[in-house]
């Protein structure tokens, strides 16, 4: 009987290590971006410069982890290589670049078809919802607007998007 609860217990071991390496497994892919959240509020000017970007990211984005735990991200033409590994839990993923500049990301949901995840900096949080690429190639990029020329779907030059988008959030007026 002991030798069958010894079995037993091995193959609740098995199980369990094996469901750490699923995570692994499910990142192993080629990811596009369908979305992204800024913790911070974006300032209304600067709406249309943020869903522009957004939308560029979708197009000309693409993040390959490979099971060697090495990855390639790229924009548009250009590539950049580096390492990522995945904690036990699933839950840290650390990417470090081929220069050695390392981002942690806290994985808020991976399944074969979704990858969220979130990273904090400076106390800004930005999530990314991404699904796999399946094969979908990287659209041209659409040549942006120099900056200080106006945009026509906003209203407002770039500059301005620009500045409003690095600036923090008005408070409200204190009565």
């Amino acid at each position: 009987m002991s030798k069958l609860k010894t079995l037993a217990a091995l193959v609740l071991i098995t199980i369990t290590l094996a469901s750490c390496n699923d995570k692994s497994k499910l990142l192993v892919n080629t990811w596009k971006i369908e979305d992204l959240k800024l913790s911070k509020p974006i300032p209304p000017q600067a709406q249309g410069f943020f869903q522009a970007m957004v939308q560029q990211m979708k197009d000309n984005v693409r993040l390959t982890y490979k099971a060697d735990g090495t990855f390639t991200y790229q924009v548009a033409d250009q590539t950049q290589n580096g390492k990522w590994t995945l904690s036990k839990d699933g839950k840290q993923l650390v990417s470090t670049d081929d220069k050695g500049h390392s981002i942690t990301y806290t994985v808020v949901e991976l399944t074969k078809d979704k990858f969220v995840s979130s990273s904090t900096d400076k106390g800004d949080t930005v999530t990314f919802f991404m699904s796999p690429s399946n094969g979908e190639p990287i659209k041209p990029a659409a040549p942006a607007a120099p900056m200080g020329q106006e945009d026509n779907a906003t209203g407002i030059d770039s500059a301005t998007a620009a500045d409003a988008a690095a600036a923090p959030a008005e408070a409200p007026a204190k009565k």
